[in-house]
């Protein structure tokens, strides 16, 4: 379960960190940051994925090893929603 997040420069954000509890309701004016704090939560998760899917299961005893990867805007996909209770 994510606890926290901590999200640096990202859109309006400088530094901006956002603890969670058991149940998160997200909710405040336009351009506070609901949006911003799921996208950090999305980017994180699709840069993990192409991390273990580049380093593979017989690298893990190379923990020491920082084998960084780039991510870019082709690794993300849009997808239109007809309803919200699709998300």
């Amino acid at each position: 379960m994510i606890t926290k997040v901590i999200v640096h420069y990202l859109k309006r954000f400088e530094s901006q960190e956002f603890v969670l509890s058991d149940h998160v309701i997200l909710a405040g004016p336009n351009n506070s940051g609901k949006t911003t704090l799921l996208q950090a939560i999305m980017i994180w998760n699709t840069a993990m994925r192409l991390w273990m899917e580049k380093r593979g299961p017989t690298t893990r005893s190379k923990a020491k090893e920082r084998t960084g990867i780039p991510i870019s805007r082709k690794d993300f996909t849009a997808v239109p929603l007809r309803e919200m209770n699709l998300l």
